[in-house]
């Protein structure tokens, strides 16, 4: 495999559209606060690009810019600095005069720590239609215009596997063109490039200056001075890091034995693996593997920790009026759109797929996953900076689905999201306005932050078979947990497939046991009872909880119950018994056994 294969197979791509929208008049795209790689592609017209401290650039139809580290940026109509009052992200509702249409798209990758070739990029790259950027390229921009332009069936699958091939052949015209970065000139150095591809292609091989020195056919002092010249660092430092990324991969994406993992990048000894990979990431490969188990949970400083969760949860109708009416908050209804449109919170913005949404948790669902609720977010015009609040009629009136737009606003790193206490249903009884008119939202940008510490996968939950100190909560209905039904037979009926049964050694409390209702509106229990209730079957605060329910929306509605009781360290299984059920091969206590 070629170097640039192996550094982007160990890096994976995840690239996808944000925004294909069309511009007249006055107009600014601003993307000052952007946390990944961007690009655009000028479909129709000209437009300027604005970076700070620069001179604008001119920008034509069908030229493609690609904004590699995430430098913040405005894409305007004209070569001037836009006035503060100019829509900001607002494309035009009714078209006149010189238009613009533009595409534009975020690129992430998988493994995050550390691209040599991607850190070897400049600032920006512009890629002019008329330059010799490649058929290749010049083809999958013409791709991707046809295929936003369409909107066909499949459309949207299509367009984000086009967007990962745009990042990638921009990357490899850039490098046959030999700009003057280092790595850059390293990789296409005869010598240096032979043995940089040959420690990336094999990096469990037993490497040393010597022997890498003898792939470039080089002496061993020479070959180090020029190693050091063109890439800044030593030979074996690279090696080591290279390693550790490659060690990384593995860790988040197979299921191979952290020992095999070891050897795999040269090690012998899983000891010294796992001391060089603390030194480098400040971690253990037993805490990435376990994705913040209770032992590690302080240990994992790149992916959030519990305190990382919002710090309020539950707003009062008189609290989220007075933000609404402050404009200091964002309102997010999850009900169906039909019954949104029959009455809501004035300006609430709707976000039914909250409840609908669903994902295995393996890296490729996970990632699916928050490729597909950024997407989400950003059509519903969500940003960082503004509380968020959540809610539905009740917070039990669609199994919480409320509680499981909140959890996946918290999954997404949200720093401020809460849900309304008592739902509608409240808000209507201290006699706050209600609107039938469906809101309009404008795009924003908002970015992600995963915040692990709130997640469990399925292999946290075969983990929990190996250390009984990680404990297992089903809080479905009494006639899933008997085995009766497979999931809510109020949705289902009693003889729905998957597998009907439960999870070996899991404890069991119903959702609603967390809940109790007062004039017809469901609130949470006090501490003192959702401690006394957790009690009976062996839970307390101290321990590390995963709960699992059929889609993950009771399992949200607990996982709040016990945060707000105080319970440290508690994981919702997002795959829950939806996942966990359809595979034949994970065990289950049986409906037969049960009955």
């Amino acid at each position: 495999m070629d170097l640039i294969s192996n550094i982007f197979s160990t890096m994976r791509v995840n690239a996808s559209i944000f925004l294909h929208s069309s511009f007249c008049s006055e107009w600014v795209i601003d993307l000052s606060d952007g946390n990944l790689a961007t690009f655009h592609i000028i479909s129709h017209g000209d437009c300027w690009l604005h970076l700070a401290d620069r001179e604008p650039v001119a920008l034509h139809e069908k030229d493609l810019l690609v904004l590699p580290h995430n430098a913040s940026h405005l894409l305007t109509n004209s070569p001037n600095p836009p006035r503060p009052d100019t829509p900001r992200n607002t494309p035009a509702e009714v078209i006149s005069g010189t238009t613009v249409t533009l595409i534009c798209g975020t690129v992430d990758f998988s493994q995050n720590y550390w691209n040599p070739l991607v850190e070897a990029l400049p600032e920006y790259i512009i890629m002019p239609t008329l330059s010799s950027r490649g058929a290749t390229l010049t083809n999958v921009i013409n791709s991707l215009i046809d295929e936003c332009e369409r909107n066909e069936a499949g459309s949207e699958a299509i367009i984000d596997r086009l967007s990962d091939i745009l990042f990638i052949e921009v990357v490899r015209n850039y490098v046959k063109k030999n700009h003057g970065s280092d790595f850059l000139i390293a990789m296409s150095d005869k010598k240096i490039g032979k043995a940089l591809e040959a420690l990336h292609a094999d990096p469990g091989n037993n490497w040393n200056v010597q022997n890498l020195a003898e792939v470039a056919c080089m002496s061993r002092s020479a070959f180090a001075e020029r190693f050091l010249h063109l890439i800044g660092t030593s030979p074996m430092s690279y090696v080591t890091r290279w390693r550790m990324q490659h060690a990384h991969c593995k860790l988040t994406e197979t299921t191979e034995s952290i020992g095999d993992i070891s050897a795999s990048c040269g090690y012998q000894n899983e000891e010294s693996f796992g001391k060089t990979f603390r030194k480098e990431f400040g971690f253990s490969p037993k805490a990435v593997r376990r994705r913040d188990t209770a032992a590690e949970i302080n240990e994992m400083l790149c992916v959030g920790s519990e305190d990382s969760a919002p710090v309020k949860t539950l707003y009062s109708s008189r609290e989220a009026n007075h933000l609404r009416n402050n404009n200091e908050a964002t309102f997010v209804d999850v009900r169906d759109a039909n019954i949104y449109e029959q009455g809501h919170i004035p300006g609430a913005v709707n976000i039914p797929e909250l409840f609908h949404t669903l994902s295995m948790t393996t890296p490729d669902g996970l990632q699916e996953l928050e490729t597909s609720l950024v997407r989400l977010f950003r059509k519903a015009g969500i940003s960082n900076d503004k509380t968020v609040i959540v809610y539905e009629n009740n917070l039990d009136s669609q199994f919480g689905a409320s509680c499981r737009g909140y959890f996946l606003f918290v999954l997404c790193g949200h720093p401020n999201v809460g849900l309304m206490d008592g739902g509608l249903d409240e808000w209507k009884k201290e006699g706050y306005p209600i609107d039938n008119h469906p809101v309009q939202a404008t795009l924003s940008h908002f970015k992600a932050e995963i915040h692990r510490g709130a997640l469990a996968t399925l292999d946290d939950v075969l983990m929990s078979f190996e250390h009984p100190e990680i404990k297992l909560l089903d809080n479905r209905d009494k006639d899933e947990w008997l085995g009766i039904s497979a999931a809510p037979a109020a949705l289902y009926g009693d003889d729905f497939v998957p597998r009907k049964g439960r999870i070996p050694g899991a404890r069991w409390i119903e959702w609603h046991e967390f809940m109790q209702c007062s004039d017809g509106v469901f609130r949470f229990k006090s501490q003192d009872q959702i401690f006394a209730i957790c009690a009976q079957v062996g839970l307390y605060p101290d321990d590390d909880i995963i709960i699992y329910c059929f889609k993950g929306a009771r399992a949200s509605n607990t996982y709040i119950a016990l945060k707000l009781a105080g319970f440290k360290h508690v994981r919702n299984y997002y795959g829950s018994w939806n996942e966990w059920s359809r595979n034949a091969s994970l065990p289950a206590v049986s409906a037969k056994l049960l009955g």
